[in-house]
């Protein structure tokens, strides 16, 4: 495990080294592929996609036309969800899109958490967990991605089985939907386990556990902290509680860098970042957007192979960042590691990442070529084994000598 994880962080590396240096034939390559290439026409892959909030209408109307859903409470208030159809996919959207405005409120973030409720609230089997994160997979294969990574919180969707199961049941469902669906199709997937910054206390410790017992070299798995509130939780706090997920060389992602606005950030600064990377040894950055405030990190970052997570759309509907202000363009003009994302596809409106480099990536100022190294980005900093790495990067080459 120590030799795969070390080869990782010095593919992504390397990866940035050779950009610098690449010659003049390579670059007309380039240039010629992107006159003659279109967003919609390149493979994606997604590196941070909320499991939950990443499932379209069309399989939440599924799973609670199967167990008979039709009320559904907030994620942390516990009061009714109102004004849905749970088993209507267009009355889903509707909903969504109309309580997606307030997310720039005050009380945003609190709103934006509740809504979650409702996709939680339509599984409640481990059968559900497995079809859900299996359909997921296969939307998103459909939609062009060579490889989905989903991440979620397992005791979320522990606490609204009908029946008990432990955190391994819960996560190794969810694996078993991904699994099955590489196996139908060759679709790519992987599954992060997240714990939110403000239940720790509660619930980090049986999450790391499970993990522990749950990750296999041949079958890999991550670790995510993510929700609460930023500014009141930074990473160093945690440092304790990955530190068995470190000596057992599991891959940890941290989201850093996002609940706060443009340009200072002073709620979320870019501190926060290198302090994710030293602290808890994260080898990828959820979000990452105050990065852009503090060039003085960006060789720090780059040189350690350290991938962004930049997830536009969310920032955006939230009201930190917008979309015009997104530092992903900024981050590949200096050879970071980046890759696009959509979060919470449900929340904001998108349903890929596809979706978002063809109908938003003008105001991202992204080209074919930029989709093209994200692309690239994303297969090197993939949660994956060498094998299946080697295979997505056969996949996405022979795509590019077919277009170049």
């Amino acid at each position: 495990m120590k030799h795969n994880n070390i080869n990782r962080r010095e593919f992504i590396a390397g990866t940035a080294a050779l950009l610098l240096q690449t010659c003049g034939h390579l670059g007309q390559r380039r240039e010629q592929a992107e006159n003659n290439m279109e967003m919609g026409d390149i493979p994606t892959v997604e590196l941070h996609r909320h499991f939950e909030a990443g499932m379209s209408p069309e399989t939440i109307s599924v799973l609670a036309q199967r167990n008979d859903v039709t009320h559904v409470l907030t994620r942390n208030s516990k009061e009714p969800i109102v004004g849905v159809d749970l088993q209507d996919p267009d009355s889903i959207r509707a909903y969504y899109h109309g309580i997606s405005s307030g997310f720039k409120d005050p009380d945003g973030f609190s709103k934006f958490l509740d809504s979650l409720g409702l996709p939680v609230g339509v599984m409640r089997s481990l059968e559900d967990l497995q079809f859900a994160a299996r359909q997921q997979i296969l939307d998103q294969a459909r939609q062009g991605s060579l490889h989905t990574e989903l991440r979620g919180s397992p005791y979320t969707y522990q606490e609204n089985l009908k029946e008990s199961a432990t955190l391994e049941e819960v996560i190794a469902a969810i694996r078993s939907g991904i699994r099955q669906a590489y196996g139908e199709c060759g679709a790519s997937g992987a599954y992060i386990a997240c714990v939110s910054r403000n239940k720790v206390d509660k619930y980090g410790s049986a999450v790391v556990n499970a993990i522990l017992v749950t990750h296999t070299a041949s079958d890999p798995m991550g670790f995510d902290i993510a929700g609460g509130q930023e500014g009141k939780f930074p990473p160093a706090m945690f440092e304790e509680l990955v530190r068995p997920l470190r000596e057992a060389k599991i891959p940890i992602v941290v989201h850093a860098g996002e609940q706060s606005k443009t340009p200072k950030f002073i709620e979320t600064p870019p501190s926060f970042i290198k302090e994710a990377i030293d602290k808890l040894g994260a080898e990828r950055i959820g979000h990452g957007s105050s990065l852009i405030a503090d060039p003085s990190l960006w060789p720090y970052v780059r040189d350690r192979g350290v991938c962004i997570e930049t997830c536009p759309p969310s920032n955006d509907k939230m009201g930190y960042v917008t979309l015009a202000e997104a530092p992903l363009k900024d981050f590949l003009d200096v050879r970071l590691s980046a890759t696009l994302n959509t979060d919470n596809p449900l929340m904001f409106g998108v349903s890929s990442v596809r979706d978002i480099a063809v109908n938003q990536g003008k105001i991202l100022r992204l080209t074919p070529n930029d989709l093209i190294q994200i692309t690239r980005n994303g297969i090197a900093a993939a949660f994956v084994t060498p094998e299946r790495r080697a295979e997505l990067e056969r996949k996405f080459d022979s795509f590019m000598r077919r277009v170049g």
